[in-house]
């Protein structure tokens, strides 16, 4: 199993991902942290296939590799300790949310022909 890396949801829980391989297969593995949640989400097994002159297990390291790098780059951090408090945000519903939550916010139109 590879290490984990973790991210702040929009409530500001911790959140982990994670990669297991196999062989020449391999799947992600994520949820709230700590590990061990009842929210954990395991993909399928992804099969590995031999390209560009690279053996199939080769090419599951390399794709491994690839998806932490998206990963870090999405926000990812190799510790949970390496979040920071910026990156949590409000768990307060903003202007925006509402807006799309209450249509008639944005559409006037539809107040005016409810009679309220």
């Amino acid at each position: 199993m590879y290490p984990a890396l973790y991210k702040l949801d929009p409530v500001g829980r911790i959140r982990f991902w994670r990669m297991e391989r196999g062989g020449t297969r391999y799947r992600t593995i994520s949820g709230r942290h700590p590990e061990g949640s009842y929210d954990v989400i395991v993909s399928g097994w992804t099969p590995a296939l031999p390209v560009g002159g690279r053996t199939a297990e080769q090419q599951a390291a390399l794709d491994i590799e690839e998806r932490y790098d998206h990963q870090l780059q999405r926000g990812y951090h190799a510790s949970p300790d390496s979040l920071a408090d910026s990156d949590v945000r409000k768990t307060s519903v903003g202007e925006a949310d509402r807006d799309m939550i209450d249509p008639r916010r944005t559409r006037p139109e539809l107040h005016a022909e409810q009679g309220s």
